[in-house]
Parts: structure tokens; sequence; C-alpha cells
């Protein structure tokens, strides 16, 4: 039997038999709860760490102490058989108490951890002791696991931990609905970047639909036309941003809706990345007879390939893209081809010559050496191409 003693001193246990049975026995007593249900617990879990006890009986509840920190956000796991954490079939979170032991609003939970567990995010408002009441639904009884960990030290503003450095990559995580991750980046004036937020699409995280919330300047104003669901690969998010000064900007992730998982985020300077540079110090090259892939990366991207060329010899110049599966590129545009020295010949630009959308150029130079051709899209259009030289036409 389970016995709750309404005053402290001595008690009396009477054992015997059913009927006339007669026989040897053993009798104990055990202290089922040093986890009582108010402030004079002495039940304690640490942020960052788990404890594991059982509701030994219907209605038992659990409080342990914790300290928490103004403006920090947890994560408040309860945990049972669902995720092989403890014995207890249902977990009931009966919520956050203050230092007083009243219960804080929109605390408790029945089952928004995996299956039938427990889970609560809690942004604290004040610093100081907190209490956690663990339970189960209904007269469940079992063992189960208490933990409390700190979440978004990426918080959403310009006081956040999180850093990224260009050219490199950060993985992080959404916690809950509606969370927001920041970034702090130190960019240059007159570069132009681009931001990846990645994850399912392309295994860098459990993310389904990552959503770039934007960039902001260094006083945390969001800068206008920087925000973007679905313009990476699949549902993942880019955006080309061209920093019109130098110094810190912070980036914003997020998720489409109420979704929650990993993401990996990064920044990239398209120049520094692009070989092919629009000039002659290009490491791009092109033999003629033969063909080359490439990239627009972001609006306005010109991508140089140096060839060398036979005086008096036909060629004919060819930029595809998607209107012959070429690449993803839809309206490639050849900028023309340009002599050794990076000038412009004259009648070697063209837009849509070639099928349909795609560029085509026929050129006969008048002196051997080496040349550069030019290539890019029609307005903002961004994605890849073929450029292919053949010679004797």
């Amino acid at each position: 039997m389970r016995f709750t003693a309404t005053e402290g001193g001595i008690h009396y246990v009477s054992a015997g038999a059913d009927g006339s049975g007669t026989g040897t026995y053993r009798l104990s007593v055990t202290d089922v709860d040093a986890q009582t249900a108010g402030t004079d617990t002495s039940g304690t879990v640490s942020v960052g760490g788990s404890v594991t006890e059982e509701i030994g009986y219907a209605d038992d509840r659990d409080w342990f102490a914790v300290t928490l920190v103004t403006g920090t956000t947890y994560r408040i796991d309860l945990e049972g058989t669902p995720t092989g954490a403890g014995t207890l079939g249902d977990p009931y979170l009966y919520g956050v108490y203050n230092s007083q032991g009243n219960l804080i609003g929109g605390t408790t939970d029945d089952d928004g951890g995996s299956g039938r567990n427990s889970r609560v995010f809690y942004e604290a408002t004040e610093d100081g002791i907190h209490y956690v009441s663990a339970g189960a639904v209904g007269t469940g009884e079992g063992t189960y696991k208490l933990s409390v960990t700190e979440v978004d030290p990426q918080t959403a503003g310009t006081d956040t931990s999180g850093t990224v450095s260009v050219d490199g990559s950060v993985t992080g995580e959404i916690d809950f609905g509606g969370d927001r991750d920041w970034f702090a980046v130190t960019l240059e004036a007159d570069t132009t970047y681009r931001v990846d937020l990645e994850g399912t699409s392309t295994d860098a995280g459990t993310l389904a639909d990552p959503y770039l919330r934007g960039i902001y300047d260094s006083r945390g104003n969001l800068i206008g036309s920087t925000t973007d669901d679905n313009d990476g690969v699949h549902l993942n998010s880019q955006v080309f941003f061209a920093a019109t000064e130098g110094g810190i900007y912070y980036v914003s992730v997020g998720a489409e809706g109420s979704e929650t998982g990993t993401y990996r985020l990064s920044v990239t300077d398209v120049v520094a990345a692009d070989a092919q540079t629009a000039g002659t110090d290009t490491t791009g090259t092109v033999r003629a007879g033969g063909s080359v892939t490439g990239e627009i990366d972001y609006a306005s991207d010109r991508d140089w390939f140096a060839v060398t060329l036979e005086a008096g010899k036909s060629y004919r110049i060819d930029l595809e893209g998607s209107p012959t599966s070429a690449g993803t590129l839809d309206d490639p545009y050849l900028f023309g081809v340009h002599d050794s020295v990076g000038n412009l010949i004259g009648g070697t630009t063209d837009d849509d010559s070639g099928v349909y959308r795609n560029s085509r150029v026929d050129f006969e130079p008048t002196q051997g050496g080496r040349y550069y051709v030019s290539v890019g899209a029609d307005g903002i259009d961004t994605g890849t191409y073929t450029l292919s030289i053949e010679e004797g036409l």
C-alpha cells in the first residue's frame, strides 16, 4: 500500500495474513518520493543536464529545482517509453513554477515531445530558482528522464553570440516554432556575397523548409530584398547581397511556419569563389573545338574564358542553357569576344541567335593569339551554362 503521512512522528504498521494463514514474512517501508510537490523538494536538475526518477503512484508529482537566467530560452523535456528514456508510457509536464511556487502560464504540456513525451520551451523572465513539476497522465506509473537545455545562443538581435565567417559555414537548429537565429558576419564594401541556408534538400540538416529571414545592418535594421524562402536548391533559401559599406552585418535564419530542425548557413564571396572573373586575369579557359561549363552566380555576373584562335579561321561560339538542356540558365547572353588586352571586338555580342534563347556568334579573327569570351545572362537571370567553340565553319 502507499501512505502519505499528514503529520510527523511515530506510526504503527499492523501485519497479518488472510484468513487463518500462518508463516514468515518481510515488512518494508520506503520513502517513495523525495521530490515532493512543492518548493521544499530535495530534487534538483541542472541546465544542460538531466535526472532520472519515478512516478511511484497515481497523482504523484515530482518537483525539481533549477536555476534559470532572465532572457534565456530553455527546452524542458520529460521522456519515458517513447524514446526509451524510462518506463513511463505517457509523461505529463505539470509546468514551470517560480521561486514562490506559483505556476507560470503556458508551461504545462502533455505530448509536445516525441510520441507521448512532453516538451516545453520557456524564456525566463527573472533570474533565480524555478521548479519543474513532472508527472503522468491519469494513473500512469514508471520511470522517466527530465532534462533542461539552454537553447538558442543565436538570439534574434544584435546581442547574438552566433557568428559566421565569409567563405565559411555554421550549423544550428531551429528549436521551436517562430525561432530566429542571428549570426554576425563581417562584410567588405562593394563586394557581392551569396548567403545559403540549407536543410534536408542538400542533406545539410533536418530542416525541410529553411527560411532566410533577411540581412540586417549593424544597428539591427532589416535591409530590403534580403529575405528568401525557396531560391536555393529545392526548398533551400539563397540570397545574393552586395554590401555598400564594410562592417558587421547580421543574417537571420528560421523556418517556414512552425517547423523545427537543424540547418547549415554559409556566406560566400562570389567574386573570390568565381575563377572566371570579368577580365584578362581570369583563370577560366576553353579550347577551340571544345567546351566548358560554368555558372552565372548572381545578377550582372560575367565569366571570362581565355581561348587561343588562329588568324583567318572561322569559329562558331555557342552559349547554351536550359533551351537545349545544356544548363539551368534560361536566357544566356554572350557579352562578346575581347582581344588580348581586354578590348571588346565590335559585332561579337549576342542574345538570342542560338536555339530559342541561347546565344551564338560567328567570329573570324584577323590575327592569331589569345582572345577572351565573356558570358553572362539577360537581366538578373542566374544558372549554369555550356560554352563551346567550333572551328572551321
